[in-house]
């Protein structure tokens, strides 16, 4: 192993940790640094990560980034042309987004044969914007099928997603779209298993729900998830599933309740609602647990849970055994949740407000 090669190493240890080291951006930028000026294109590129993301004590600098990438890109690096033109198209905090820019690097990294390039470039145009090409969305469904024709899962998973929405110039086709994630599943593409999850556990027009098909999709991500973010997702749609599964699969509200307290401490608000209604309302053989209910609902509304809210209005508003009304309060959850748009919440805050009103007479 060469001089270069060992900073470089040593760069990534301390930006992303193990084998011993702990994360320390600073030591990270200091070693890439002396790659960097040795000529080492990937330490170059890897400067502009650290700049572009920051990290504890270790600010955004996205001007830093911009330098860094254009050195590595300027030497051929298509990784750096990529990051460089996904900057240029979504900005960021004193860095202007600039289209053109953006198409120009990602055509730069295309033409060298970048599969996640032509991927990124078929996006841009789709979404269009001033300055792209008239024709941009012919082009983004063109640069889309080649990319996934080159065996990139992003554009598979892209393709799936829209034929899904049936949006940017693609009719709606759920069987287009399970094709679509299949393909990119099969090339263990976490994301896609999850869309293929949610699309079984929901169904759609001309697609029946396959419950156990939904779960073994979503298992997949729970085991292979490559974030907390994804992980929790999926963990409370197997929760969700548990909880309101059709006869042909069945519902076990003590495996909903397990999913959704797994999903929950990965900080899901969807499942600390859910546990919140489960606990709230039980059903048979799983009985009301007041106090849990309160515990999760609030958990939820912490994190911005409109339902949640709405749930605690109605709890304060009707009251229970052991729980009485405190109407001020049911006015303030329901208030609360109608300013995020809660429709639920709007409809009981005028009713309680008629109800008030007449009362008062």
């Amino acid at each position: 192993m060469g001089d270069i090669d060992a900073m470089w190493n040593l760069g990534y240890l301390y930006q992303f940790g193990g084998e011993g080291f702990s994360i320390d951006l600073h030591k990270a930028e200091s070693w890439y640094l002396k790659a960097a000026e040795l000529g080492d294109i990937a330490a170059m590129c890897s400067l502009g990560i650290v700049y572009a993301d920051g990290g504890e004590g270790f600010p955004v600098d996205l001007h830093k980034a911009e330098s860094w990438y254009l050195k590595a890109a300027g030497l051929g690096d298509t990784v750096a042309m990529n990051n460089l033109a996904y900057r240029y198209q979504h900005g960021g905090k004193d860095f202007a987004v600039d289209l053109l820019k953006a198409e120009h690097w990602y055509l730069e990294a295309a033409a060298l044969g970048d599969a996640c390039a032509m991927n990124n470039l078929a996006l841009l145009y789709l979404d269009g914007g001033e300055g792209l090409p008239a024709d941009h969305q012919d082009q983004g469904k063109f640069l889309l099928f080649k990319a996934a024709g080159l065996g990139d899962v992003g554009a598979m998973s892209s393709l799936g997603y829209l034929y899904y929405q049936g949006e940017q110039g693609f009719e709606e086709d759920l069987h287009q779209a399970k094709s679509w994630w299949l393909k990119a599943a099969e090339l263990e593409h976490v994301r896609a298993m999850y869309h293929l999850g949610y699309l079984y556990l929901y169904g759609g027009e001309s697609f029946p729900a396959d419950l156990h098909q939904a779960k073994t999709w979503l298992l997949k991500v729970v085991e292979l998830g490559e974030g907390p973010a994804i992980i929790a997702s999926a963990t409370y749609l197997l929760g969700y599933l548990h909880h309101y599964a059709d006869e042909g699969f069945g519902v076990d509200l003590r495996e909903a309740e397990r999913w959704y307290l797994k999903a929950a401490r990965l900080g899901d608000d969807s499942a600390m609602n859910k546990l919140g209604s489960l606990y709230l309302y039980g059903d048979e053989g799983f009985e009301i647990d007041l106090d849990q209910a309160i515990f999760w609902l609030l958990k939820a509304t912490e994190r911005g849970n409109a339902s949640a809210m709405n749930k605690l209005g109605t709890l304060y508003e009707i009251g229970r055994e052991g729980f009485g009304v405190n109407l001020h309060e049911a006015e303030r959850w329901y208030r609360k949740a109608a300013r995020l748009g809660n429709a639920k919440a709007m409809k009981n805050l005028r009713n309680l407000k008629s109800s008030v009103e007449v009362a008062s007479r």
